[in-house]
């Protein structure tokens, strides 16, 4: 699969932002327009499945010349007041702007958070927040209906078409499509039980609508992929977090648990036509995100030792990862991501290691819960100026609309997803060539 192309981004307007501070606020006023283009070749090779004795099961070409450019010009503002309420207790309140002239819609997006100190000495904090986001759209999308199509061949045993060559048409849904939004919430409890423990609980909901999904029509007389603003997917996780501060700051050693549950719908349109191409288009189904895992514990940490040694040693012990079932011609067995790859464990002194392979067990980085502080000195306790939401950032950051907004964050944790790639039947092992 082949691409090249040119990308220009630039800022007609330079981003803005003022501050005004009294007693009891913080208010920071920002705005940004923001101008991105793209123009390149986007080409792709035949494809071919088969079987364990080497026959031809399907072929797959593409025809077009794949030409394809997009723009888009995106106006942002925001508006944050961090409020110290008293001593004990802090509030975020915000509200963000955008507009994007590729998609033609405005948003009005309101945020808020919290912290509070349940006693005076601030070792024991609450926090939680709630938030409207509306993400990034991949620029290609306006592109969608010049890219190739893709041309389908099925063969039976003897290695004779099935049936004449189905022809994908490339379609947006009627109506267009409209920007993917997320509603996401978070509550948090933290403890600094001893001057070197520190306890933290933190669970996070996201409902995220209007995700940009690919269905596959297989109508004999129009097949097509269609392009729409259908998609949906709630994830809900929950982790705990255990810090032990070594004495003469020596190091930090921690322990943590996190349970992830993810469904929505598979087809989504930035996991099929990323860097990275899936060869095949199956058909859409809501079922388990690559990215899920049950369940996960983790213990690591660093420690500094005499001579300017330092070791990281990590321990990552999780359920697997869900993966898709397939027939030695690539149809899918049962729904897919049904299966579950086994239970995984790891442990070592330090740095990232990789582990499995694709097809078997992915790739998988440790530690995956990163600590985005470098560390917290001894005898710190915790308090409570800084607000308890802590908001993923969504797959699209990238693109620029982080750049110019107003953004929740905190907590000192985030996660690393590593998804592997979905993997066949092993009893009926097939072949699939990709011809780049």
């Amino acid at each position: 699969m082949d691409s090249a192309g040119t990308t220009s981004t630039k800022s007609i307007g330079p981003a803005h932002s003022w501050r005004w501070r009294d007693q009891q606020h913080l208010v920071k006023l920002g705005a940004q327009v923001f101008a991105t283009s793209f123009e390149g070749i986007d080409r792709s090779g035949p494809i071919e499945v088969r079987g364990a004795d080497g026959r031809l099961l399907k072929r797959i070409t593409f025809r077009g010349a794949g030409d394809i450019e997009a723009s888009d010009v995106m106006t942002s503002g925001y508006v944050q007041d961090h409020w110290q309420v008293s001593p004990r207790l802090a509030l975020d309140l915000g509200l963000r702007f955008d507009q994007s002239s590729m998609i033609g819609e405005s948003h009005l997006s309101p945020r808020t958070a919290f912290s509070l100190a349940l006693d005076r000495t601030g070792r024991t904090l609450f926090k939680g927040g709630w938030g409207l986001f509306f993400d990034q759209v991949f620029l290609q999308v306006d592109a969608f209906e010049r890219f190739q199509q893709r041309v389908e061949q099925d063969y039976d045993a003897t290695g004779i078409a099935l049936s004449a060559p189905r022809v994908f048409e490339n379609r947006i849904a009627p109506g267009g499509f409209e920007e993917p939004t997320s509603r996401v919430w978070n509550v948090e409890f933290d403890r600094q039980l001893t001057d070197s423990l520190l306890l933290r609980v933190n669970y996070r909901e996201n409902r995220a609508s209007n995700r940009l999904v690919v269905n596959r029509v297989t109508d004999v007389a129009a097949p097509a992929l269609v392009l729409s603003s259908t998609g949906r997917m709630t994830s809900r996780q929950f982790d705990a977090t255990l810090r032990w501060t070594l004495a003469d700051d020596h190091g930090d050693l921690y322990a943590s648990f996190s349970k992830i549950r993810a469904e929505g719908d598979l087809n989504d349109f930035g996991e099929i036509y990323d860097n990275r191409r899936d060869p095949l288009v199956l058909d859409n189904q809501r079922s388990f995100q690559r990215f899920e895992v049950p369940n996960r514990l983790l213990l690591w940490g660093v420690v500094r030792l005499p001579r300017g040694i330092v070791m990281t040693p990590g321990i990552e012990w999780r359920n697997g990862f869900p993966y898709t079932v397939f027939a030695e011609n690539y149809s899918v067995v049962g729904e897919r991501n049904s299966a579950d790859f086994p239970i995984f464990f790891s442990a070592g002194p330090g740095g990232d290691e990789t582990h499995g392979s694709r097809g078997s067990a992915g790739r998988h980085r440790r530690p995956v819960l990163q600590l985005d502080e470098s560390r917290q000195p001894t005898r710190r306790p915790l308090k409570p100026s800084q607000p308890g939401l802590r908001f993923l950032q969504k797959q699209h950051r990238e693109h620029g609309r982080a750049a110019a907004g107003f953004r929740l964050l905190s907590g000192h944790f985030r996660m690393r997803r590593h998804a592997p790639s979905v993997r066949m039947d092993r009893s009926r092992a097939a072949k699939l060539h990709v011809r780049l």
